[in-house]
């Protein structure tokens, strides 16, 4: 292997320039001549010859011998040059590097572009070659500096390999061999994720994120959006008691809008108005989530064709995987009491004398696979209306209602579902916010209350959010006038 020592190369070609009367640039990388001032050696040792040439050149060096001794038996006979020279380092050790590149079948590729560039920026450095019967080679390349190994196919997904080359001073061909196959690095046709919002494994995600999806070639769009699928990753019980557990599918590609890129490479999804991910407020019980392409028969598709059924992810060094993982932040908001509308029969009310009673917040998460709210585990305490197990009228003992007209209390803290009122206490579901909770009387045209008069709402329990929050004990009481 050479040694180029960068000063004293620098010093014999500013005296070589000044004995043929030519002034030498000074400081800053050294341009690549376009013709070589001398042949390249057949030194087998690869040492440049004692014999000074009689033109000056700016090439560097060691430019790559046309035959290393290093290359291995049917690797391409033309080694590229740099495009930039090392700057400011006075030493630099040259070795040569090598591989096989494959598709994903294990057949060899011709025609692959590896590019090699160095990720220090006190040696730059940045080179290119063709494979030629599935191999490439590379020589004089620096030994000791980080570098990262591009594999570049039209059609195919791109591969990348970060590195740091040996010196090889014994001339082992497979010291510094870098290959491009295997289920880590083969090169594939087929269309996979190569980027993902929220990245791979991302934690503290809020539980409205949007999503970003980046392809290695136009797909087609039809497949990826009904393969789209948001599934729980790992089982886990949330603090409202129910349990989430894995493979549950919470949300398609109906939660969400959509919109693509030009060239149908890359897919943005947001969250349709009140969609979110199911959370929790204590951090131990947060679910983890995946993101996915099976939900239809998992088969995307690109523009030609060629579709992909697993590993849909390769989005880092690693193996490719079937699905993307992250986790979301926590939910401490706790819900409130924000107002109530109390309808009247008198006046045409729908639902007869009903009070709607809205929260601050969504007291209940419709998924795909099972419906959360507070209440969950049959605890009427902790429930804003009815569903699953707990009956519309037992959570109506919930709410306390108070009734003043011109001052004077008619109805005294009774409860919605007493046998005076027999009432019941649902979700509003017209509302798309789940906010509201409606308090239906058992008789629509029963006269609880008159145009006019004053509604206040209280609560007999701090009932709980589908995260889990309880409300806040001197916050359990809302007033209304009646219409």
């Amino acid at each position: 292997m050479k040694i180029r020592k960068q000063v004293l190369f620098g010093i014999a070609s500013l005296s070589l320039m000044s004995a043929c009367g030519q002034a030498g640039p000074v400081g800053g990388p050294l341009q690549p001549s376009t013709t070589p001032s001398q042949q390249p050696s057949t030194n087998p040792s690869g040492e440049p010859s004692s014999q000074p040439t009689s033109q000056p050149s700016n090439q560097p060096s060691g430019e790559p011998s046309t035959n290393p001794s290093t290359s291995p038996s049917g690797s391409p006979g033309t080694s590229p040059s740099p495009s930039e020279t090392p700057k400011d380092v006075s030493v630099i050790e040259e070795t040569t590097f090598n591989g096989d590149i494959e598709d994903d079948t294990g057949m060899p590729l011709d025609g692959v572009t590896v590019q090699v560039k160095s990720l220090s920026a006190e040696t730059p450095y940045l080179l290119s070659t063709t494979s030629m019967g599935g191999t490439y080679v590379f020589n004089h390349a620096p030994a000791g500096i980080l570098l990262e190994v591009s594999a570049i196919k039209a059609g195919y997904a791109t591969r990348k390999r970060v590195v740091v080359l040996k010196s090889n001073k014994q001339g082992d061909p497979n010291a510094n061999k870098y290959d491009f196959k295997s289920a880590l690095y083969a090169l594939s046709d087929k269309p996979e994720v190569i980027a993902v919002t929220p990245a791979r494994q991302a934690t503290n995600i809020a539980a409205n994120t949007g999503f970003k999806l980046v392809f290695s070639e136009p797909v087609d769009r039809q497949t990826v959006e009904d393969n789209f699928v948001l599934r729980v990753q790992a089982p886990e019980t949330l603090s409202i008691g129910a349990t989430l557990n894995t493979g549950d599918t919470i949300w398609s590609k109906s939660a969400f809008n959509l919109s693509w890129n030009a060239d149908d490479t890359e897919l943005e999804l947001s969250f349709r108005d009140q969609k979110q991910l199911p959370t929790d407020q204590d951090t131990a019980k947060i679910p983890e989530y995946q993101i996915a392409l099976d939900l239809a028969g998992g088969q995307i598709k690109d523009k030609s064709g060629i579709s992909r059924s697993s590993n849909y992810f390769k989005v880092n060094a690693g193996a490719a995987e079937n699905s993307s993982r992250f986790t979301l932040q926590a939910d401490s908001q706790k819900p409130e009491l924000t107002g109530l509308t109390a309808q009247t029969a008198e006046n045409g009310g729908s639902n007869g004398d009903a009070i709607q009673v809205r929260y601050s917040e969504p007291m209940i998460y419709y998924t795909l696979s099972q419906t959360l709210a507070g209440g969950f585990s049959a605890q009427v305490s902790e429930a804003a209306a009815a569903h699953g197990a707990l009956s519309a009228s037992s959570i109506a003992n919930n709410y306390k209602v108070t009734v003043k007209r011109a001052g004077v209390i008619i109805v005294n803290n009774q409860s919605w579902g007493s046998a005076g009122l027999g009432g019941k206490a649902v979700f509003d579901t017209m509302d798309p916010s789940h906010k509201s909770v409606l308090l239906l009387p058992s008789n629509p045209v029963t006269n609880i209350y008159e145009p006019g008069d004053v509604v206040t709402i209280k609560l007999d329990s701090t009932v709980q959010d589908p995260a889990g929050n309880s409300m806040n004990s001197s916050e359990l009481e809302v007033a209304g006038t009646a219409s």
